[in-house]
């Protein structure tokens, strides 16, 4: 469960990354075409790019929390690496019994 997690929160904060560059790449075009309408004297474009900038800032920061997440968690948790120590310490004692049922005779 906690591997499908680690790579939920990776998906997720690539899926913010692809977001966050989609709209940075639409505000750098609407910027251009602001600061020419500007210099040119014309009318301005209607409504300005902040909606778009939020969006972008806010997918941005997503990306960066989503992705420290899913790199923070581990791939196993400590149930399962504490099972696979016993199962593994009970193989070796087997094994150690039956090599001293071989010394003995």
């Amino acid at each position: 469960m906690l591997k499908f997690t680690k790579g939920l929160f990776l998906v997720m904060g690539l899926a913010a990354a692809v977001t966050a560059v989609t709209f940075m790449s639409g505000l750098f075009s609407q910027v251009d075409e602001l600061i020419a309408t500007s210099r040119g004297g014309g009318v301005a474009v209607a409504g300005g790019p902040k909606r778009q900038i939020w969006i972008a800032m806010a997918a941005a920061a997503l990306t960066g929390l989503f992705i420290g997440i899913g790199l923070a968690l581990p791939r196993r948790t400590a149930r399962s690496i504490r099972n696979e120590t016993r199962a593994r310490l009970a193989t070796s004692a087997t094994v150690a019994a039956s090599a001293s049922d071989i010394d003995e005779e």
